[in-house]
Parts: C-alpha cells; structure tokens; sequence
C-alpha cells in the first residue's frame, strides 16, 4: 500500500519478484538494491530474476541471512527461450534452456 493508506491492519505481503542487478543488464550492485529496498519500501520479499545467472540472488541471499533486513529474498532467475523470457523462482540450481525441447518439457 502506498504510504499515508488507511489500511490499518496488513493481512497481505508487498513483493517484487522481477528485479535485476549488474550481474545480468541491471545497473545497481546487489548491497545497493538491498539498502534500498530496506530503507525506501515496505516491501517483504523481493526476488532477484537475473537473465540467465543466480549470481545475484545468491549473494542477496547471503547478505539478507547475515545482515539486519526486514524482508525475505527469494531466488530467482530470468530464463531466456527462443520464444522470450521465463521467470523461475524459488530455485537452487541454474536452469539451462534447451532449444531443441519444448518449453512444457
């Protein structure tokens, strides 16, 4: 909810789940995007999509573990197709797109 809501009571999470960083075309650095997610929004989860890597994710991952910020991350990553972009998330592991299977596969 934007700020000065009248929602007095929050039985809901904010999310952004598509945020990318310098390890993929993003521009911020993973500390930055936590800084200022911690000090400029409410939200409570974020999810770091980076095209084709878990670089940045993982390190937000770690900083958020062994820091002092009030919301989760979640670990995600931008998968590109030969028929666009695949948001994953909640992953462990990278996901390699095979262009001689289909995306149901």
């Amino acid at each position: 909810m934007p700020p000065g809501s009248n929602v007095s009571h929050r039985n809901y999470s904010l999310a952004e789940l598509h945020i990318h960083t310098n390890f993929s075309d993003g521009i911020a650095q993973v500390p930055e995007i936590l800084d200022y997610v911690q000090s400029q929004t409410s939200l409570d989860v974020i999810a770091i999509t980076d095209h084709d890597s878990l670089r940045g994710a993982r390190q937000a991952l770690e900083l958020v573990a062994n820091g002092d910020y009030r919301f989760q991350v979640v670990v995600g990553e931008e998968i590109s197709t030969n028929a666009g972009h695949l948001i994953a998330l909640f992953i462990e592991e990278l996901i390699r797109y095979d262009e001689t299977k289909s995306l149901a596969d």
